[in-house]
C-alpha cells in the first residue's frame, strides 16, 4: 500500500474506537505539514476520551520504537480544548526529537510557566534518581533517540 494510502487509512481509523494497528501508528510518525493538517481536521471531530487513547498509544509506541516521532501530533494537541489532552501531550513530548513542541509550549504557557515545569521535572529526576537518592536519573519509560 502506498504511503499516502496508508496515511489516509490511519486518519480514517482515528475515528474508530479500537487501538490503531501498528502500520497506522507508523504512518502517523514524522508527519509533514500537509499531512498534519489532515490529522488536525480529523482530530477536532474526536471525543476527548478517544484523543487521550490515541495519545497514550502513540506515546507507548514511541517509547518502544526510538525511530518513531509523534512530536508534530503532540504539538498539535497542545492547543486542544481539553486540559487533560493538553497535559498528556506535554507529558508525551520527546525533546530529543526536536524543539518544535517545546517552543510551542513556551509560546502558549509563557516562559515563567515553562521554567517552573522544568524545575518540577528536574526535582522528579533527583527523587527518582539511582539508588542513594541523588542525581540525574531520566524520567522512567522515555527513550533517547539514537542516531
Amino acid at each position: 500500500m502506498a504511503d499516502e494510502q496508508l496515511l489516509a487509512h490511519a486518519i480514517d481509523a482515528l475515528a474508530g474506537s479500537d487501538e490503531l494497528p501498528a502500520e497506522y501508528v507508523g504512518a502517523l510518525s514524522h508527519l509533514v505539514r500537509t499531512d498534519l493538517e489532515a490529522v488536525t481536521r480529523a482530530w477536532r471531530t474526536l471525543p476527548e476520551e478517544r484523543r487521550l487513547q490515541i495519545l497514550r498509544q502513540l506515546g507507548d509506541s514511541e517509547r518502544a520504537n526510538a525511530r518513531q516521532d509523534f512530536n508534530a501530533i503532540y504539538e498539535m494537541a497542545l492547543s486542544d480544548a481539553d486540559p487533560a489532552v493538553r497535559q498528556l501531550a506535554i507529558d508525551s513530548i520527546v525533546a530529543e526529537n526536536g524543539p518544535g513542541p517545546l517552543e510551542t509550549l513556551t509560546r502558549l504557557a509563557g516562559p515563567a510557566a515553562v521554567a517552573a515545569a522544568g524545575c518540577r521535572a528536574e526535582r522528579g529526576r533527583i527523587v527518582r534518581g539511582p539508588a542513594g537518592g541523588t542525581g540525574g536519573g531520566r524520567l522512567p519509560g522515555r527513550r533517547r533517540r539514537v542516531a
